[in-house]
């Protein structure tokens, strides 16, 4: 009973945590959208167009508007051609702006060519691209008919003509920014993510810790913010060929699905699952390197290849929910189940994306004004990521600190502070294994036995302490310092500083001598030392090296008492 209470508060809590990041990351959108709405005057040219398509029957349509023209009903390589009675001009330097996908494009004003484009790659069936065009319009335009003439090709998905309307040439680009202002903002913090991302795959590569998932972000975080650009058109800054603009569109899209099963995959515990997302990895890779040669030695275009990455998009969508389902009773900690929800949440507006393509149909709760929330369904999982990822080097933080922590309790001596007798041995160790010369100084205090007896072992602890100190002052730079036990200490060093010892064991006696004067103890703080080093006899091991300092000690301790 008090399990499945504590599963409902556990549960209750993941659900509230991603209910507050949907609702921030949501907000946060819509006051961008809001902030960044600016209506500019434009002069509409969606209704009243005439449609003539030539195909066999040569069938025209009159008084239509562009949202119901039936392009659909153009066959392959059929000429569509449009025209309207241009109204009264409103601006200075006029222009007209369409978008239009995959067409060799005609405009002409009074039968007069006013901008050509495609006719040669439409010939040599060469990549179109689509693009956000800008066409220059005289000022006295008003009562001309504006014609426009596109020449589909095989790949062209050309339901409607999208945007068209007449506007201020200082307001074009503007605008185009304005109506896409949410997911510019987006990409922009998609390409800053990517790039930390990816500096911090460096860096953890030299640590030597696992960058798989790293790589995973970055990569999914650079090609979304490269397909958003380029679907909006806002990309048209940076590339101004269409062709090459739509390859940039087309091999991120192909390639997205790659990353995002690269980041999901170790959310699946079962092997069987595993396999399938491995499966849909290798598949969606094969695609694009397909689509890429294929394009690159101009057999197939890439938009060909888009029907079927579609519905192998919409199958491991489906797939991908039906995997979370099964695993949904898997134990996982608060973060991944947060990461695990946000995911959820971008397949469903990629499902529903893809969907609104395919069909060409407008989902309301999917829209705002005219910008899509796929940008939103990515923001909310890149922040829950950016949770998991947070909570998740915090945690390792902490562990790495406890680890160290227990390290250092378990090599410190607990009254001194100093190297404990475990952890000398372990660098007597090293010098071994290194084979380096080594030079050690065994230590050790007179008449701490008589302090002890005397005057209480808290003031034996006290002397034991004030020399501590004072060793460790003094050798701090050039040696590891430690207590092997009772009143005994040692210093390890390179054999190569043998030149200078004497002048830092005339140093440490100062320092004693100085402590004796200042502290005005009943007793005088007094050591007795030795040191030996294997430089020159490779043959003693640094134990062999302790045992004759320890030696040389001993005999410096019987002459002090003569």
């Amino acid at each position: 009973m008090c399990d499945k209470i504590d599963r409902f508060w556990r549960l209750k809590r993941q659900i509230l945590l991603t209910v507050i990041v949907v609702v921030v990351t949501c907000g946060m959108a819509t006051f961008l959208i809001v902030f960044s709405h600016r209506d500019y005057e434009t002069i509409p040219l969606q209704e009243h167009w005439k449609v003539t398509i030539d195909s066999r029957s040569g069938q025209e349509y009159q008084d239509v508007s562009i949202w119901d023209a039936p392009f659909d009903k153009a066959d392959k390589k059929d000429a569509i051609n449009l025209s309207i009675v241009l109204p009264e001009n409103r601006f200075v330097q006029p222009e007209l702006a369409l978008r239009v996908s995959h067409c060799a494009l005609d405009v002409y004003l009074d039968q007069e060519l006013l901008y050509s484009y495609g006719e040669e790659l439409y010939k040599n069936e060469k990549l179109l691209g689509s693009g956000y065009f800008l066409v220059p319009l005289p000022e006295d335009y008003e009562g001309k008919t504006l014609s426009i003439r596109l020449r589909k090709v095989a790949e062209s998905k050309f339901n409607y003509m999208e945007d068209t309307c007449i506007i201020s040439a200082g307001d074009a680009l503007k605008r185009l920014i304005t109506d896409n202002f949410l997911s510019v903002v987006i990409s922009i913090f998609l390409i800053a993510m990517g790039l930390i991302e990816l500096c911090s795959v460096f860096f953890l590569f030299q640590a030597k810790k696992p960058i798989r998932s790293m790589i995973s972000i970055s990569a999914f975080s650079l090609l979304m913010s490269f397909w958003m650009s380029c679907c909006n058109k806002t990309m048209q800054f940076l590339i101004s060929d269409y062709g090459r603009l739509t390859v940039v569109e087309y091999v991120a899209m192909y390639l997205l699905p790659v990353g995002v099963i690269s980041i999901s995959y170790a959310f699946f515990t079962k092997p069987m699952l595993k396999k399938v997302a491995r499966v849909a990895e290798v598949w969606f890779l094969l695609l694009a390197f397909v689509a890429i040669i294929t394009q690159a030695l101009h057999l197939v275009n890439l938009p060909k290849y888009a029907a079927v990455f579609r519905a192998s998009l919409l199958i491991v969508i489906l797939l991908a929910v039906l995997f979370m389902i099964e695993e949904r009773n898997v134990p996982r900690v608060l973060e991944e189940k947060i990461e695990i929800s946000g995911l959820a949440i971008f397949l469903i507006f990629v499902f529903f994306e893809t969907l609104r393509y395919c069909f060409k149909k407008n989902y309301d709760f999917l829209v705002i004004g005219n910008q899509s929330l796929l940008p939103v369904g990515v923001l909310i999982w890149i922040v829950t990521m950016l949770i998991r990822f947070t909570v998740a080097m915090y945690r390792g933080f902490v562990s790495e600190l406890q680890q160290e922590l227990l390290k250092k309790m378990a090599y410190t001596d607990a009254l001194t502070a100093l190297s404990n007798r475990a952890k000398c041995e372990e660098v007597m160790q090293d010098y071994a294994e290194k084979k380096c010369p080594i030079l050690i100084i065994d230590m050790d205090l007179n008449n701490f036995k008589n302090v002890n007896d005397t005057y209480g072992h808290s003031e034996g602890d006290r002397m034991l302490c004030a020399f501590a100190n004072i060793l460790e002052e003094v050798f701090r730079e050039v040696a590891t310092v430690g207590r092997m036990g009772g009143d005994e200490f040692i210093v390890i060093m390179d054999a190569s500083k043998k030149a200078y010892v004497e002048e830092i064991l005339h140093k440490l006696t100062q320092r004693v001598h100085e402590y004796n004067m200042t502290e005005k103890h009943p007793y005088l703080l007094q050591f007795a030392y030795g040191y030996a080093t294997n430089e020159g006899e490779s043959a003693l091991t640094p134990w062999d090296v302790y045992k004759k300092a320890d030696a040389k000690m001993y005999r410096c301790k019987r002459k002090q008492k003569i």
